[in-house]
């Protein structure tokens, strides 16, 4: 399992307490990173580390990015859509070819810029109708794991299943349920 833009790192290291063979926790942040590793030793979370990765900078040849995930975590990752690109380039590089990303996304409504280049509010969920629209181009099969109104928040928040193995997205449906 690997974790992208982990923040606090919470699905990395529930996965690896709840007995993932190698759990790894990204940020690209060093601070962060950091903060999370201790976490996970001070809790006695095992076969967890943690590393930086900015999808933006990745270094192909760098230790710890070598291996291909089964299975990639992200939360609360798109809320930018100038990082959309470089997230699903992202996930293609550290993803087995089967394997399956999960994502948990507030729904949120966009800020954008008009023609004149004043900020505007739209109802759309701009970065992850883009995040959409790119990952399925790249041959990825989308499913929607759960879904319900967020509270306080106006919009849903979702858990998303992407995978180019539609067999193995359809069995992730099944054992949610």
């Amino acid at each position: 399992v690997i974790e992208l833009g982990a923040g606090i790192g919470l699905p990395g290291l529930l996965c690896a307490q709840m007995g993932a063979s190698k759990a790894v926790i990204t940020d690209y942040d060093p601070k962060v990173v950091s903060h999370v590793f201790e976490n996970a030793k001070k809790c006695s979370v095992p076969e967890c580390t943690g590393i930086c990765l900015d999808w933006t900078k990745y270094d192909k040849d760098a230790a710890g990015h070598e291996q291909l995930y089964g299975v990639v975590l992200a939360a609360d990752i798109l809320y930018d859509g100038g990082i959309v690109k470089d997230l699903v380039d992202t996930v293609e590089y550290v993803m087995q070819p089967c394997g399956l990303l999960l994502i948990s996304h507030q729904q949120r409504r966009s800020l954008v810029l008009d023609d004149m280049k004043i900020p505007t509010v739209v109802e759309e969920d701009v970065s992850f109708q883009k995040f959409r629209k790119l990952i399925l181009a790249r041959g990825f099969f989308m499913r929607i794991l759960g879904e319900r109104e967020s509270p306080g928040f106006p919009g849903s928040m979702m858990m998303l299943g992407f995978s180019r193995d539609k067999e193995r997205l359809e069995l992730s449906l099944i054992h949610n349920r």
